[in-house]
């Protein structure tokens, strides 16, 4: 598999013999393989399946997903995991600073820590990164938009935008 490749039929046999192992350092090990090979075949619903499994063994696990990260983030929004997504996004600006997708991943952060974790104060400071470091970026009036409706939203909301749930 890691010479030559596999099919994806290939790597669910092994991830299945593996969890049968119970053997965590393999599981882990073989997503950060699987993960980029799912989202290249934009499998996205089973690289998030994937990716979440992962997490829940090891917090820090990082797929290396560059090119498909804003593609992979919104799945997993849609899927409702919503952490999931915001994991894939932070530090994508620091990660890959010049990447076209850089400002495009950020609003989606900003969206997602707005609209689905009800995060108004968070979206705010990413709508503010993404004003000081691109000003003028073509994306611009999404961005408008968007710190529009989250400053609504922190003049009506007497918790200043945190979700208390």
């Amino acid at each position: 598999m890691n010479e030559r490749g596999a099919t994806t039929l290939a790597h669910e046999h092994y991830r299945r013999l593996v969890k049968k192992d119970n053997d965590r350092t393999a599981l882990v090990d073989h997503a950060k393989r699987f993960v980029p090979v799912l989202a290249a075949q934009h499998n996205y619903k089973r690289a998030v399946e994937v990716l979440a499994e992962t997490l829940a063994l090891d917090a820090s696990f990082r797929p290396d997903v560059t090119d498909e990260t804003f593609r992979l983030a919104t799945r997993a929004t849609l899927m409702g995991q919503h952490k999931i997504a915001l994991y894939l996004l932070d530090g994508f600006h620091q990660r890959s600073p010049k990447h076209p997708d850089v400002v495009k991943n950020l609003l989606l952060a900003a969206r997602i820590s707005h609209d689905k974790l009800g995060n108004a104060q968070q979206a705010l400071r990413i709508l503010e990164l993404i004003e000081s470091k691109w000003p003028d970026h073509v994306l611009t009036p999404e961005r408008l938009a968007l710190a529009e409706t989250v400053a609504e939203t922190l003049r009506m909301s007497p918790s200043g935008g945190m979700d208390t749930r």
